[in-house]
């Protein structure tokens, strides 16, 4: 949602149900929730302390068959998919004294004034080509990336051995169980991990085919636990919604082309729609809620198969308990009897499912150029060295431009332009995770190779 924002900010009820049970039957009648108290703070988002009873001593989380309906006949939406689309995890554990040395010389190298010895800072850990960075936040120590996995790592003294962002790309393409076994191997490379990784934040989403006009929607209809109410803008086009801000629980509702066109340039998705019956031209959605540690771990969700277990009824509290589109019911102020809206009774009634789709993702780093930048960016300077030179000419402009070029760098410090493009290629490759510039080096050969092979038998199931 990369648009000017105005916020609408109104004190409405909260709920405050006298039980909230994750795995409750949709309210999909005119009766709501139970009438709630103060809406407000978003210190109210706190309800996960109720949640964590309800998870533990209410009814079990269910699944549930998804109301369907036939667009001929005005239906709200046609779900594509549910995912987990990010997933950040802690390790517990001791970084490893040989690991600590070297990641240490490797972020000396990235904090290197040469091109060459920058290109260097690389750690190739089984199918993995991170690239080490010249920074890390604090807590941590060190900073880890390549196209699947973001790693934060400490010492493990005080803080996790290692705080990771999995790729929403990488979920997509193999699942979050294949995702975390593989990241496992990665962090156990590096040190002693104790324990299961426990989840710090997920984000669930559902992407679907709207067949009502969502940009009609009125702030009054949002019932919910927080106050904050922010809507997006597209010039006069309303792009989305944000429904809480900084609580352990958050809302989005967005046109998801529009935020690969504009911002996230994630084309990938189209392939993984039209697999699941999305029809060029249509427009798709998401809706996405945002839990937070501090919320899964009041609702007692701290490992991926706790999450996998419950991710249902998860929804659900999200969907029916902390936030409802409602209809309006004018000359009626309790909210909490207002009707649900059916689009969102569809939306709470989607049903999940873990399946990966590796034959259509290609994970890539999100930091590849595209086509069109590579192939008219560049194009532009020629065009621009032509006008100057007042050549008309394709073959004679382009002639002239790498003879420049070339005089340029042969009497600038780079030495030559050949040079010049290698540096800044194995730069770029170790950036994007595409070129191993380390490859010769006698050290990593040998610590690569059996690498490599554990790695292998690890992420294939085998006895490491």
């Amino acid at each position: 949602m990369e648009h000017d924002q105005k916020s609408q900010q109104h004190d409405i009820e909260a709920f405050t149900p006298d039980q909230v049970a994750l795995g409750s039957p949709a309210r999909t009648g005119a009766q709501a929730p139970a009438a709630p108290a103060n809406e407000g703070d978003d210190s109210a988002d706190m309800e996960a302390m109720s949640t964590a009873e309800a998870l533990n001593g209410g009814a079990p989380p269910t699944n549930r068959a998804p109301l369907k309906y036939n667009p001929e006949k005005d239906g709200p939406c046609r779900n594509l998919r549910t995912s987990i689309d990010s997933l950040y995890l802690s390790y517990q554990g001791k970084l490893a004294q040989q690991a600590d040395d070297r990641l240490t010389d490797l972020k000396k190298l990235a904090q290197s004034d040469n091109e060459w010895e920058r290109a260097a800072a690389q750690w190739l850990i089984g199918d993995h080509l991170f690239a080490v960075l010249d920074k890390a936040p604090r807590p941590y120590r060190y900073v880890l990336k390549d196209e699947r996995f973001h790693i934060q790592l400490s010492k493990g003294d005080k803080v996790p051995l290692a705080y990771v962002q999995v790729s929403s790309q990488y979920l997509t393409a193999i699942g979050a169980i294949q995702a975390e076994n593989d990241l496992r191997f990665v962090v156990n490379s590096l040190g002693l991990v104790k324990d299961e990784a426990t989840i710090s934040r997920v984000d669930l989403c559902v992407d679907f085919v709207p067949y009502l006009d969502i940009d009609q929607f009125d702030v009054k209809q949002w019932v919910t636990r927080t106050r904050l109410k922010e809507r997006y803008w597209d010039g006069d086009r309303a792009t989305g919604w944000k429904i809480g801000k900084g609580g352990p629980v958050q809302c989005r509702l967005y046109d998801k082309i529009l935020e690969i066109t504009r911002r996230s340039h994630k084309d990938y998705m189209l392939a993984v729609w039209k697999a699941n019956g999305w029809h060029e031209g249509e427009p798709v959605w998401r809706l996405e809620f945002q839990f937070n540690r501090t919320f899964l771990n009041q609702a007692r969700i701290n490992t991926l198969a706790e999450l996998l277990e419950r991710i249902t009824g998860l929804w659900l509290y999200a969907c029916e308990d902390w936030l409802r589109l409602c209809i309006l019911q004018f000359g009626d102020d309790n909210r909490s009897r207002w009707p649900s809206h059916p689009f969102w009774n569809a939306m709470s009634c989607a049903e999940w499912q873990y399946a990966s789709c590796p034959a259509i993702v290609r994970v890539r780093s999100s930091g590849l150029p595209s086509d069109q930048q590579l192939f008219t960016v560049p194009l532009g300077y020629v065009a621009s060295f032509m006008a100057r030179e007042g050549i008309t000419d394709w073959d004679e402009g382009l002639g002239a431009y790498l003879a420049e070029a070339s005089a340029y760098h042969q009497n600038s410090t780079s030495g030559s332009m050949a040079l010049y493009v290698q540096r800044k290629t194995r730069l770029k490759g170790r950036e994007f995770s595409t070129i191993n510039n380390r490859i010769h080096h006698p050290a990593d050969q040998m610590a690569e190779i059996h690498g490599a092979e554990a790695y292998r038998s690890a992420r294939d199931g085998e006895d490491e």
